[in-house]
Protein backbone atom coordinates (compact mmCIF):
# COMPACT_ATOMS: atom_id res chain seq x y z
CA UNK A 1 0.00 0.00 0.00
CA UNK A 2 1.17 3.21 -0.63
CA UNK A 3 -0.20 7.16 -1.57
CA UNK A 4 1.58 9.79 -3.71
CA UNK A 5 1.85 13.60 -3.83
CA UNK A 6 3.39 15.71 -6.87
CA UNK A 7 6.64 17.16 -5.77
CA UNK A 8 6.67 19.28 -8.76
CA UNK A 9 7.76 18.85 -12.03
CA UNK A 10 11.44 18.86 -13.94
CA UNK A 11 13.00 19.83 -17.08
CA UNK A 12 13.53 16.90 -19.19
CA UNK A 13 14.95 16.59 -22.73
CA UNK A 14 14.89 14.26 -25.70
CA UNK A 15 16.95 13.45 -28.93
CA UNK A 16 15.49 15.43 -31.86
CA UNK A 17 13.93 17.80 -29.40
CA UNK A 18 13.00 21.25 -30.31
CA UNK A 19 14.19 23.77 -27.58
CA UNK A 20 13.13 27.05 -27.04
CA UNK A 21 13.36 29.64 -25.05
CA UNK A 22 10.55 28.65 -22.19
CA UNK A 23 12.75 25.49 -22.18
CA UNK A 24 15.73 26.80 -20.86
CA UNK A 25 14.08 28.92 -18.86
CA UNK A 26 12.11 26.43 -17.16
CA UNK A 27 15.52 24.80 -16.26
CA UNK A 28 16.66 27.88 -14.64
CA UNK A 29 13.66 27.85 -12.73
CA UNK A 30 13.95 24.61 -11.45
CA UNK A 31 17.49 24.96 -10.52
CA UNK A 32 16.69 28.20 -8.61
CA UNK A 33 14.29 26.98 -6.93
CA UNK A 34 15.17 24.18 -5.43
CA UNK A 35 18.18 26.30 -4.29
CA UNK A 36 15.99 28.52 -2.60
CA UNK A 37 13.80 25.56 -1.03
CA UNK A 38 17.00 23.85 0.52
CA UNK A 39 18.55 27.23 1.95
CA UNK A 40 14.67 28.08 3.69
CA UNK A 41 14.07 24.25 4.95
CA UNK A 42 17.48 23.29 6.36
CA UNK A 43 19.03 26.99 6.99
CA UNK A 44 16.23 29.29 7.18
CA UNK A 45 15.96 33.14 6.75
CA UNK A 46 18.23 36.12 8.17
CA UNK A 47 21.45 38.08 8.66
CA UNK A 48 24.23 35.20 8.04
CA UNK A 49 27.28 37.80 9.10
CA UNK A 50 27.60 41.71 9.10
CA UNK A 51 25.19 44.10 7.74
CA UNK A 52 26.16 46.28 11.13
CA UNK A 53 24.14 49.76 11.44
CA UNK A 54 25.61 52.84 11.88
CA UNK A 55 24.48 56.15 12.16
CA UNK A 56 26.05 58.36 9.55
CA UNK A 57 25.50 61.91 10.45
CA UNK A 58 22.08 62.80 11.47
CA UNK A 59 20.00 62.08 8.20
CA UNK A 60 21.46 59.07 7.41
CA UNK A 61 22.80 55.51 8.38
CA UNK A 62 25.30 53.10 6.80
CA UNK A 63 25.31 49.18 6.43
CA UNK A 64 28.45 47.61 6.59
CA UNK A 65 29.24 44.42 4.39
CA UNK A 66 27.32 41.05 4.90
CA UNK A 67 25.08 38.01 3.16
CA UNK A 68 22.18 37.55 4.23
CA UNK A 69 19.29 35.37 2.90
CA UNK A 70 15.51 36.82 2.63
CA UNK A 71 12.63 35.83 3.37
CA UNK A 72 12.08 33.95 -0.21
CA UNK A 73 15.64 31.93 -0.18
CA UNK A 74 17.53 34.37 -2.15
CA UNK A 75 20.85 34.69 -1.08
CA UNK A 76 21.89 38.52 -0.41
CA UNK A 77 25.63 39.59 -0.38
CA UNK A 78 26.20 43.36 -0.02
CA UNK A 79 29.87 43.48 -1.11
CA UNK A 80 30.43 47.11 0.22
CA UNK A 81 29.18 49.36 2.85
CA UNK A 82 26.21 51.74 1.53
CA UNK A 83 24.29 54.56 2.95
CA UNK A 84 20.75 55.06 3.28
CA UNK A 85 19.32 58.77 3.16
CA UNK A 86 16.28 59.51 5.84
CA UNK A 87 16.20 62.83 5.04
CA UNK A 88 12.69 62.86 3.71
CA UNK A 89 11.30 60.75 6.85
CA UNK A 90 9.14 63.15 8.89
CA UNK A 91 9.96 63.78 12.19
CA UNK A 92 9.10 61.31 15.16
CA UNK A 93 8.54 58.69 12.75
CA UNK A 94 9.28 54.81 13.61
CA UNK A 95 11.47 53.20 10.41
CA UNK A 96 12.50 49.47 9.83
CA UNK A 97 15.72 48.97 7.85
CA UNK A 98 15.33 46.13 5.79
CA UNK A 99 17.31 44.09 2.83
CA UNK A 100 15.07 43.11 0.00
CA UNK A 101 16.69 41.03 -3.16
CA UNK A 102 15.00 42.34 -6.35
CA UNK A 103 15.09 40.82 -10.11
CA UNK A 104 15.40 43.27 -13.38
CA UNK A 105 11.93 43.46 -14.14
CA UNK A 106 10.81 42.49 -17.80
CA UNK A 107 10.01 45.83 -20.01
CA UNK A 108 9.95 46.13 -23.87
CA UNK A 109 13.50 47.40 -23.81
CA UNK A 110 15.21 44.51 -22.25
CA UNK A 111 12.91 41.88 -23.67
CA UNK A 112 15.72 40.72 -26.03
CA UNK A 113 19.06 41.24 -23.76
CA UNK A 114 21.10 38.04 -22.84
CA UNK A 115 21.41 39.13 -19.18
CA UNK A 116 19.07 40.42 -16.51
CA UNK A 117 20.70 42.33 -12.73
CA UNK A 118 19.90 41.96 -9.71
CA UNK A 119 19.71 43.85 -7.15
CA UNK A 120 20.69 43.97 -3.20
CA UNK A 121 18.08 46.65 -1.72
CA UNK A 122 18.33 48.66 1.59
CA UNK A 123 14.75 50.41 1.86
CA UNK A 124 13.92 52.17 5.15
CA UNK A 125 10.12 52.58 5.53
CA UNK A 126 7.35 52.49 7.61
CA UNK A 127 6.14 49.11 7.12
CA UNK A 128 7.98 45.55 6.45
CA UNK A 129 7.56 43.65 3.49
CA UNK A 130 6.91 39.43 4.18
CA UNK A 131 10.48 38.81 2.88
CA UNK A 132 12.32 41.42 3.41
CA UNK A 133 15.36 40.78 6.17
CA UNK A 134 15.23 43.56 9.08
CA UNK A 135 18.63 44.96 9.91
CA UNK A 136 17.37 47.58 12.37
CA UNK A 137 14.36 49.45 13.32
CA UNK A 138 14.86 53.47 13.74
CA UNK A 139 13.22 56.18 15.81
CA UNK A 140 13.85 59.54 14.70
CA UNK A 141 13.19 62.68 16.97
CA UNK A 142 10.74 65.52 16.28
CA UNK A 143 13.06 67.14 14.08
CA UNK A 144 13.90 64.04 11.92
CA UNK A 145 17.23 63.41 12.95
CA UNK A 146 18.79 60.30 14.77
CA UNK A 147 19.70 60.54 18.07
CA UNK A 148 22.06 58.68 20.58
CA UNK A 149 19.76 55.41 20.72
CA UNK A 150 17.39 55.70 17.81
CA UNK A 151 19.44 52.28 16.13
CA UNK A 152 18.24 49.42 17.80
CA UNK A 153 20.14 46.69 16.11
CA UNK A 154 18.56 43.81 18.80
CA UNK A 155 15.39 42.99 16.56
CA UNK A 156 16.97 41.82 13.49
CA UNK A 157 16.38 38.91 11.75
CA UNK A 158 19.25 36.35 12.07
CA UNK A 159 20.03 33.27 10.08
CA UNK A 160 19.51 30.51 12.68
CA UNK A 161 22.70 28.94 14.45
CA UNK A 162 24.55 32.03 13.12
CA UNK A 163 24.92 34.84 15.74
CA UNK A 164 28.61 34.93 15.68
CA UNK A 165 28.45 38.37 17.65
CA UNK A 166 26.22 39.20 20.80
CA UNK A 167 26.12 40.57 24.37
CA UNK A 168 27.66 38.95 26.90
CA UNK A 169 25.28 40.10 30.10
CA UNK A 170 25.85 39.40 33.93
CA UNK A 171 24.71 41.59 37.10
CA UNK A 172 27.80 43.25 39.25
CA UNK A 173 28.75 40.09 41.54
CA UNK A 174 32.15 41.53 42.56
CA UNK A 175 34.65 40.11 45.15
CA UNK A 176 36.65 42.46 46.83
CA UNK A 177 40.33 44.15 46.13
CA UNK A 178 42.83 43.12 47.70
CA UNK A 179 45.64 45.20 48.91
CA UNK A 180 48.20 46.72 46.27
CA UNK A 181 51.42 44.66 46.72
CA UNK A 182 52.93 48.00 45.19
CA UNK A 183 51.12 50.34 47.89
CA UNK A 184 51.38 48.83 50.59
CA UNK A 185 50.60 51.32 52.89
CA UNK A 186 47.16 51.87 50.83
CA UNK A 187 44.16 50.06 52.43
CA UNK A 188 41.54 48.61 49.80
CA UNK A 189 38.93 50.39 49.52
CA UNK A 190 35.21 48.95 51.33
CA UNK A 191 33.62 45.74 49.43
CA UNK A 192 30.23 46.71 47.28
CA UNK A 193 27.29 45.17 49.25
CA UNK A 194 26.55 42.36 46.57
CA UNK A 195 22.45 41.48 46.46
CA UNK A 196 20.38 38.77 44.19
CA UNK A 197 20.95 41.31 41.07
CA UNK A 198 23.10 44.33 41.53
CA UNK A 199 25.54 45.76 43.74
CA UNK A 200 25.64 48.34 46.16
CA UNK A 201 28.56 50.86 47.63
CA UNK A 202 27.48 52.60 50.71
CA UNK A 203 28.14 56.40 51.22
CA UNK A 204 31.90 56.23 51.75
CA UNK A 205 32.04 54.18 48.34
CA UNK A 206 33.38 50.70 47.50
CA UNK A 207 36.06 48.75 45.17
CA UNK A 208 35.23 45.20 43.96
CA UNK A 209 36.50 43.30 40.69
CA UNK A 210 34.82 40.36 38.87
CA UNK A 211 35.51 37.68 36.37
CA UNK A 212 33.27 38.06 32.89
CA UNK A 213 33.18 34.53 31.71
CA UNK A 214 32.84 33.73 27.98
CA UNK A 215 31.35 31.45 25.46
CA UNK A 216 33.55 28.85 23.92
CA UNK A 217 35.62 30.80 20.85
CA UNK A 218 35.36 33.95 21.49
CA UNK A 219 38.47 36.18 20.27
CA UNK A 220 37.04 39.99 19.98
CA UNK A 221 35.65 42.00 22.93
CA UNK A 222 34.13 45.03 21.12
CA UNK A 223 32.16 47.52 23.57
CA UNK A 224 31.78 47.55 27.34
CA UNK A 225 28.34 48.60 28.97
CA UNK A 226 27.75 49.66 32.42
CA UNK A 227 24.18 50.78 33.96
CA UNK A 228 22.85 51.60 37.19
CA UNK A 229 21.36 54.60 39.89
CA UNK A 230 22.05 56.66 42.79
CA UNK A 231 25.87 57.81 41.32
CA UNK A 232 26.67 60.08 44.01
CA UNK A 233 30.06 60.62 43.32
CA UNK A 234 31.60 59.25 40.29
CA UNK A 235 32.86 55.85 39.39
CA UNK A 236 36.21 54.62 38.33
CA UNK A 237 36.70 51.42 35.65
CA UNK A 238 39.38 49.46 34.55
CA UNK A 239 38.35 46.35 32.37
CA UNK A 240 41.15 44.09 32.18
CA UNK A 241 41.91 41.20 29.43
CA UNK A 242 44.34 38.83 31.07
CA UNK A 243 44.60 34.87 31.23
CA UNK A 244 47.69 32.87 30.49
CA UNK A 245 50.50 33.42 28.29
CA UNK A 246 51.86 29.92 26.89
CA UNK A 247 54.90 30.94 24.93
CA UNK A 248 56.54 32.82 27.64
CA UNK A 249 54.74 30.36 30.94
CA UNK A 250 53.74 33.74 32.45
CA UNK A 251 50.37 35.21 33.68
CA UNK A 252 49.52 37.72 31.30
CA UNK A 253 47.63 41.04 31.81
CA UNK A 254 46.77 44.44 30.15
CA UNK A 255 44.34 46.75 30.92
CA UNK A 256 41.80 47.37 27.78
CA UNK A 257 39.66 50.14 28.88
CA UNK A 258 40.63 52.64 31.58
CA UNK A 259 37.10 55.31 31.72
CA UNK A 260 34.97 57.18 34.01
CA UNK A 261 31.70 57.76 34.86
CA UNK A 262 30.47 61.01 36.21
CA UNK A 263 27.78 61.72 39.21
CA UNK A 264 24.22 61.19 37.83
CA UNK A 265 20.81 60.02 39.33
CA UNK A 266 20.70 56.57 36.59
CA UNK A 267 23.69 55.98 34.41
CA UNK A 268 23.76 53.45 31.08
CA UNK A 269 27.07 53.96 29.32
CA UNK A 270 28.96 52.18 26.48
CA UNK A 271 32.61 52.29 25.85
CA UNK A 272 33.79 51.04 22.75
CA UNK A 273 37.02 49.03 22.59
CA UNK A 274 39.29 49.67 19.89
CA UNK A 275 41.78 47.14 17.91
CA UNK A 276 44.20 45.69 18.97
CA UNK A 277 43.59 46.26 22.82
CA UNK A 278 40.13 44.22 22.16
CA UNK A 279 41.62 41.13 21.33
CA UNK A 280 41.24 37.88 23.43
CA UNK A 281 43.04 34.40 23.04
CA UNK A 282 40.27 31.89 22.17
CA UNK A 283 41.81 28.96 24.10
CA UNK A 284 43.77 31.22 27.05
CA UNK A 285 42.01 34.72 27.46
CA UNK A 286 39.86 35.70 30.04
CA UNK A 287 38.31 39.11 31.33
CA UNK A 288 37.50 41.10 34.29
CA UNK A 289 35.83 44.27 35.07
CA UNK A 290 37.47 46.50 38.48
CA UNK A 291 35.13 49.15 39.70
CA UNK A 292 35.47 52.09 42.30
CA UNK A 293 32.48 53.76 43.48
CA UNK A 294 33.44 56.69 45.24
CA UNK A 295 30.20 57.31 47.00
CA UNK A 296 26.86 55.50 47.05
CA UNK A 297 26.44 53.76 43.72
CA UNK A 298 23.96 50.72 42.75
CA UNK A 299 25.22 48.57 39.99
CA UNK A 300 22.54 46.45 37.93
CA UNK A 301 24.32 45.45 34.75
CA UNK A 302 27.51 44.82 33.03
CA UNK A 303 27.83 43.82 29.52
CA UNK A 304 30.28 43.15 27.09
CA UNK A 305 29.99 42.74 23.04
CA UNK A 306 31.79 39.69 21.86
CA UNK A 307 32.65 38.23 18.35
CA UNK A 308 34.44 34.56 17.09
CA UNK A 309 36.08 33.62 14.94
CA UNK A 310 35.79 34.68 11.21
CA UNK A 311 33.26 37.20 12.05
CA UNK A 312 34.49 40.93 11.70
Amino acid sequence: METRQLLGTRPHYYRGQLLLEDDFIGEQHFHAQARRSHTLNLHGWGVAWGLEVTAAGETAVSVGPGFAVDGAGHEIALREAATVDLARAQGGEGLFLALSYEDEPDTPDNEETRSRQCHAVLRAATSLADDAVLLATLTLDARGRLGPDAIDGGSRRRLPGTVRRGWVRTPFRPLPLLPDKEKPKLQPPPAFLVGATRAQAEEGGAGGTMAIMLPPEVNRVHRLRIAGEDNAKGLRIQFWIAGWNAAERKHAKRAALTERIEPEAAFDQTFEIAAPGGDIDPELGTMSIEIHSEGRCFISLIAVEVSFPGYP
